[in-house]
């Protein structure tokens, strides 16, 4: 009991210090107030382009934008990251707007299609990324709480009374504080505040019309634009940054994916079923992993099961009469190293390559 009483006390200060930064930095701006996000909205609502745009609360902005909205949109983009190279080019002629948010669950899509419902802006067509941590209850993905109140009323409107969501406890933005991660988070940006030199500070956005710089830009069709290093990443970068991403000992999001969750396939079936209710065009994207990284996640034990729940996303659509586009496998659509970020994020030149067989007829003529 002594030891372990000196340990905790020795510990003690390390706590308070990464607390300390993380509220101080707070570069998520998870506690400062909402202003900054309500001024992205503003930006985009305004049809320009916000620069320099990083560590931000992308389900807020989703929130304000969508309640800003003046029109409906004719098609939106439901996903993650892996979904956010979507942008108005592949639907010309077409009011567009991809409301992906990195790491996106179930439960965020239910909030954001929640709030278009309840503003009265449902879309024409909806396309809907499925990643397969999706159906992964460890998947870890916790930033669907700033939308809680959307994704509870949700679960209501479909008829879902149980639910397991830790933040109806513990709002999950409160938990950041302890966390290393976001301990990182913070110090990598109050490192690049005090190094700035008189460059633009991570955060500091502004509206701009450039679609491509040297710093991260969010379109006004709500695509996003990476930074100028990331996208001149060279060819042995990329696979290195492919392999080094499947061979983590914890692969995000999906590296304790013990089995596809119950819980989470009913609220997806029943999403779904909602919004074609709706009478909404409905297609159902796959987004791939690079090569390299594919082949290593379905040899791992366990990560494999990634595919397991590619089949059952296929044979979901198969059973909704659903269009379903993509591949885990990047092979199926010739896909190479050139169309890929890293291991898990498809360039826009990699999802043309899926897309680009699509046409008006395609969705019923609803495009």
């Amino acid at each position: 009991m002594k030891k372990f009483l000196i340990k905790f006390l020795f510990l003690l200060p390390i706590g308070f210090l990464i607390i300390g930064i993380n509220c101080f930095v707070d570069p998520a701006y998870l506690f400062k107030n909402k202003t900054y996000e309500d001024g992205i909205a503003e930006i985009l609502s305004e049809n320009k382009n916000v620069g320099n745009v990083t560590n931000y609360d992308e389900r807020l902005v989703q929130k304000y934008y969508i309640n800003k909205m003046k029109d409906k949109k004719e098609v939106v983009v439901f996903g993650s990251s892996r979904c956010m190279q979507i942008d108005r080019s592949f639907f010309p002629d077409r009011s567009f707007f991809n409301s992906s948010v990195t790491g996106a669950t179930v439960e965020d899509s239910a909030a954001i299609y929640y709030l278009y419902r309840k503003n009265k802006k449902i879309p024409k067509t909806i396309v809907f990324c499925l990643d397969p941590w999706v159906l992964n209850k460890n998947n870890e993905q916790i930033r669907f709480s700033s939308l809680e109140s959307e994704y509870l009323k949700m679960l209501k409107i479909i008829g879902i009374k149980n639910h397991n969501i830790g933040a109806s406890i513990i709002p999950a933005k409160y938990l950041q504080v302890l966390s290393l991660t976001y301990f990182q988070a913070s110090v990598d940006k109050l490192f690049d505040d005090v190094f700035n030199n008189g460059r633009h500070k991570k955060g500091d956005y502004f509206a701009t019309d450039k679609e491509y710089a040297e710093y991260p830009i969010k379109k006004m069709d709500g695509s996003y634009s990476y930074d100028l290093k990331m996208r001149t990443l060279d060819y042995n970068k990329v696979k290195a940054s492919a392999a080094a991403y499947a061979k983590d000992k914890n692969v995000y999001a999906i590296s304790r994916y013990d089995e596809i969750d119950l819980g989470l396939k009913n609220q997806l079936e029943k999403l779904i079923d909602l919004i074609l209710k709706d009478n909404v065009t409905l297609v159902l994207f796959l987004p791939p992993y690079h090569k390299d990284a594919f082949d290593i996640l379905t040899r791992r034990q366990d990560t494999k099961i990634i595919m397991e729940a590619q089949a059952y996303f296929k044979q979901l659509a198969k059973a909704k009469g659903l269009i379903i586009l993509g591949d885990n496998d990047p092979s199926i659509y010739n896909l190479d190293n050139e169309d890929f970020y890293d291991g898990m994020h498809p360039k826009k030149s990699g999802i043309n390559k899926i897309f680009n067989k699509l046409d008006a007829n395609t969705f019923g003529g609803n495009l």
